[in-house]
């Protein structure tokens, strides 16, 4: 592929087979620039509603959008990058609208290229399923490089993939392959070399900034694993990355267990490793347990620590070492009919005085809808060296059928729970 002015998205058929069709923003990347091409420049629609013009596509704002009045095959955006200007743009990417015609993305297009505006040529076709809901974001596949590139003294170089011979580049000041299927890839004197899929290993030289990214599997099958803490037997479910389920078997209770802000609990497997009972850091520091679980993307061995408030972050450059996670506790008061009960107050026993950081609380939530939304009755903070004042939330209302859920969110303000306790009329 080689550098052109004007640029053309052919399109062919919409997301759903809507009689119309409408892009909420489009971008093209082209070899050595970071963002897009696109962004600004003369954009002409063979088919618009006037209200909706094609210029709304390319304006860096997703509120709003281009339009055709009705969807014919085939229906054109060309854009012109202007007087001397010319770009390779190996990969396009649109938004769907942000309501619930995100349907009338393009399904089938051709993106093409012209030196005079008149003769146009297919740099690549795709082909995409039905967008899954609004402002969804539909990315291209790229064609890549067809046979082996050699640049010198490039300014970046941004290619989504390789899937020939590969990549040969000198003195590149950013070399970022998103997917390399060649051989390999040979790199002297990059500045910053960002391989995030490889299927062989990446040959470099003199490079200031090699980053290789792995990815989780996107669907991987059920995993399960048992330890021993403190007495309970846990049985661990990973559900892919839809959660992670621990049931303890000494309570019968269900929890579920997440991590770095993530929906599941990002380790694979673990053991309860024999004779491993006061394993010692660097540092000298002694863990209490020894269960041991391995990370689920990152080369790394946890021990689990059931007396420290924080995970360790898995990069050990991050500057926040300490992550803290919320632990989230529910309980249900239940209402049948058509009676009320007052709730003047609720309050918990806990060993208050040692919260995990100065500024830790404990969060009260509500729900009288059985969990489809809750109301937040605030949030009481834990002074370090303090016993009181009691954590407490007053004026509660009334509870009545089906119940009321109470969600106590705490993100290291105490160690322990004791109880829950609410002062209804019959002390219940």
């Amino acid at each position: 592929m080689a550098a052109h002015r004007y640029w053309r998205l052919n399109i062919r058929a919409t997301g759903t087979a809507d009689a119309n069709c409408s892009i909420a923003e489009i971008y093209g990347w082209a070899a050595g620039y970071s963002d897009s091409q696109l962004l600004g420049v003369t954009v002409v629609a063979s088919n618009l509603n006037v209200l909706y013009p094609a210029s709304q596509c390319n304006n860096g704002n997703l509120a709003d959008y281009w339009y055709t009045d009705v969807f014919v095959n085939p229906t054109t955006l060309s854009f012109d990058l202007g007087v001397g200007v010319a770009r390779d743009i190996r990969q396009i990417g649109f938004y769907a609208r942000q309501d619930q015609r995100y349907g009338q993305c393009p399904s089938a297009f051709d993106w093409q290229w012209s030196d005079d505006n008149a003769t146009w040529t297919t740099a690549f076709s795709g082909v995409q399923a039905a967008p899954t809901g609004p402002g969804v974001e539909y990315i291209s596949p790229s064609p890549g490089i067809t046979v082996s590139e050699r640049t010198t003294t490039f300014d970046a170089l941004i290619a989504a993939n390789f899937p020939s011979i590969g990549a040969r580049v000198t003195e590149a000041t950013a070399l970022v392959p998103y997917t390399s299927l060649a051989l390999a890839e040979r790199i002297s004197g990059a500045e910053a070399q960002i391989a995030v899929q490889s299927d062989t290993r990446p040959r470099v030289t003199n490079a200031a900034v090699l980053v290789a990214v792995r990815g989780r599997v996107a669907n991987p099958k059920l995993r399960a694993w048992t330890f021993t803490l403190d007495g309970h037997d846990f049985y661990v479910l990973r559900l892919g990355i839809m959660g992670t389920l621990v049931y303890d078997l000494y309570s019968e209770q269900w929890m579920d267990w997440d991590a770095f802000g993530q929906i599941y609990w990002p380790v694979n497997v673990g053991i309860n490793w024999v004779d491993g009972e006061g394993v010692t850091d660097a540092a000298g520091n002694v863990f209490g347990t020894n269960v041991l679980v391995g990370d689920d993307t990152n080369p790394l061995l946890y021990i689990l620590e059931p007396t420290q408030p924080y995970d360790q972050a898995s990069d050990p450059l991050d500057p926040q070492q300490q992550i803290y996670f919320p632990r989230v506790l529910q309980g249900q008061v239940q209402m049948t009919g058509r009676q009320t009960l007052p709730c003047y107050a609720v309050w918990l026993t806990t060993d208050m005085g040692a919260p995990a950081y100065v500024g830790a609380g404990v969060t009260l939530e509500i729900s009288d809808d059985a969990g489809v939304s809750y109301q937040n009755m605030g949030t009481v903070s834990v002074t370090p060296g303090v016993n009181s004042p009691e954590l407490a939330w007053t004026s509660l209302g009334q509870i009545q059928a089906p119940g009321r859920l109470f969600r106590i969110t705490d993100d290291g303000a105490v160690a322990r729970i004791d109880a829950m306790e609410m002062n209804d009329p019959d002390q219940k």
